[in-house]
């Protein structure tokens, strides 16, 4: 699947996802593959407050 559709934080802010990655890594993969072709654009409606995002 490769990186299509992961949350990460940056710049120093923390990621706890739902679901453990199977790294270990603070990283929140997508639960299924929805990835659009070449030339097609993929959309995702993030919701976030102070504490917490989601997908």
């Amino acid at each position: 699947i490769g990186g299509h559709g992961d949350l990460f934080s940056i710049h120093g802010a923390k990621c706890k996802p739902d679901r453990p990655h199977p790294s270990g890594w603070d990283r929140c993969l997508p639960s299924e593959n929805r990835a659009k072709g070449g030339g097609e654009w993929n959309h995702n409606l993030i919701e976030a407050d102070q504490v917490s995002a989601t997908v």
